[in-house]
This record gives structure tokens, sequence and C-alpha cells, in this order.
């Protein structure tokens, strides 16, 4: 995205706010809520802690949003050591070949056939 339309002055970034506790099973049996309890209070963010990353990239500043255009966030900072190696190679010789570019190329082919 940033590839195409940085010469307009038109920025993007990615993030992951987390692995929040919501109330999505409240209707589930209480044993299930009960266990779910527990992984919620040792695992996973508070809602404040998964905000963060949305915060932080609301009030980036427009150099760095220019700076850091394109890139995927967690936990507040660029997150390119977060990419699973096995699908995104770290050492790329060809410019095509980038997390981006492939990202990009396999979201076109799954929705080429909704759009013209």
């Amino acid at each position: 995205y940033n590839e195409r339309y940085k010469d307009k002055n038109v920025y993007a970034m990615s993030l992951h706010p987390g692995a929040i506790p919501t109330e999505l099973i409240r209707n589930y049996p209480v044993i299930v809520q009960y266990l779910w309890h527990i992984v919620a209070t040792t695992m996973l963010k508070t809602r404040e802690q998964g905000a963060a990353t949305q915060v932080r990239l609301a009030s980036i500043s427009d150099d760095e949003f220019k700076k850091f255009g394109g890139s995927y966030w967690s936990d507040c900072n660029p997150a390119n050591g977060d990419l699973r190696p096995d699908i995104f190679p770290k050492n790329v010789s060809n410019e095509n070949e980038t997390p981006q570019q492939l990202c990009w190329e396999l979201t076109e082919s799954m929705i080429k056939k909704y759009y013209k």
C-alpha cells in the first residue's frame, strides 16, 4: 500500500493488539468460563495493554509515520522480529520476496474474484 501511494503522501501501518480477554464466552458453560478466567488473568493482556499499541500509532508523529509506513506493530514497537520465519524469510535477496510483498500478493490472490 505504501509503495503504491507514498507519492500521494498516503501511508498505512498494521498492528496486533495481542490476546485480550473479552466477554465473548459469557454464554459458554461455567467450567469453560472458569478456565478462561484462569488463562485470561495469567497469560493475556489487559484491555489497557491491548489498546496501548493502537494509542501509540494514533499519536505517532508525521515523520515517524512516514519512516515506519507499511510496517507491522506489536507491543508498541515495530514487530519485524515477530514474523514467522517459515512464512516470511528474513534474508531475501529479491525485493519481490519481502514479507510485505508476499503478504500483498497472497491477499490479492485471495480476493481477486471479488473485484475487477
